[in-house]
């Protein structure tokens, strides 16, 4: 039974690498949730964002790239790890390949596709599934500002683990041995870039109690609201986030200061999309949108 059980990666290396990958990396954060976090209850939207990851980037996506592509583009890579100490050391060409498989793993994979499929899932999660293109656009806009430190903290921990991997680990087990040390990495990306999403989550409901309260305004108190608003800046171009965010907590509607800036900053108009400025104009049909007193379009 013991022989038939430990037996199972080497049989079934697909299905053991998805299931491996998926389950590592929801106890990830669901540990960096309960135990360093201190929450009472569990963010299951967070923690379904690292099992989906999990599922496919960690276990299909990595088992796919490591055990059948690198073998495939790089002769001799997938039998490497065979060899004694001895043999590797004089075999040059299988020392090429671990190089190139490891420069391919940390200078290209990594940071062009494992980040932004993190990134993408995470937008998917909070709801941003209208348009698959913004979705898209959304996740690498949040991954730019970030990429310098992810990428440190990736390298840290994964270039010995990738040497090890595609010197010494059998293909079936690639994955395996990568999601193992991954577990902790898991935790670091989840204290680092999980809470973002809870704190996404959050600034939506703020956004929908802040639109509630503005819609139970009377006409007359939220045309005073719009009209002070277009006093204070009309002879202003726009207005950026710091001043939009002092505005609306006059108005006590700070809660909605955050998720309606970054939309109105979304579109393009008389300032450009994402310059951290929006027309006083915008800013005033904003405010009626949110309130529910005019149209979308």
């Amino acid at each position: 039974m013991f022989a038939r059980l430990i037996g199972i990666p080497k049989r079934f290396p697909l299905l053991f690498s998805v299931a491996y990958g998926g389950a590592k990396t929801i106890a990830a954060d669901v540990l960096v949730q309960k135990k360093l976090e201190g929450r009472e209850d569990i963010d299951w939207d967070r923690s379904m964002v690292f099992l989906g990851f999990g599922l496919f980037q960690v276990g299909f996506v990595q088992y796919m790239i490591y055990s059948k592509f690198f073998p495939f583009i790089f002769p001799g890579a997938g039998t490497f790890s065979n060899l004694t100490f001895a043999q590797k050391l004089r075999d040059i060409q299988g020392i090429k390949n671990v190089c190139k498989q490891v420069s391919v793993d940390m200078f290209i994979y990594h940071p062009c596709l494992y980040f932004p499929v993190f990134y993408t899932c995470q937008e998917i999660v909070a709801g941003n599934v209208q348009d698959p293109t913004k979705t898209v656009s959304t996740a690498v806009r949040k991954y730019v500002p970030n990429a310098v430190d992810d990428w440190i903290g990736l390298w840290k921990i994964f270039f010995p683990v990738s040497i090890f991997q595609n010197s010494f680990c059998p293909v079936y087990l690639r994955v395996p041995c990568v999601a193992t040390v991954g577990f902790f990495y898991c935790i670091i990306l989840s204290m680092t870039r999980g809470d973002e999403l809870s704190q996404q989550k959050r600034g939506s409901k703020a956004a929908a109690e802040a639109a509630n309260k503005a819609a139970q305004l009377s006409d007359a108190e939220f045309e005073d609201v719009i009209a002070k608003i277009r006093a204070r800046y009309q002879s202003k171009e726009g207005v950026e986030r710091d001043e939009f965010s002092r505005v609306m907590g006059e108005l006590g509607l700070g809660e909605a200061s955050k998720p309606l800036f970054d939309a109105l900053d979304d579109i393009d108009g008389v300032h450009p999309r994402g310059s951290g400025v929006v027309s006083t104009a915008r800013l005033a049909d904003g405010l009626k949108m949110l309130a529910e007193r005019c149209s979308p379009d």
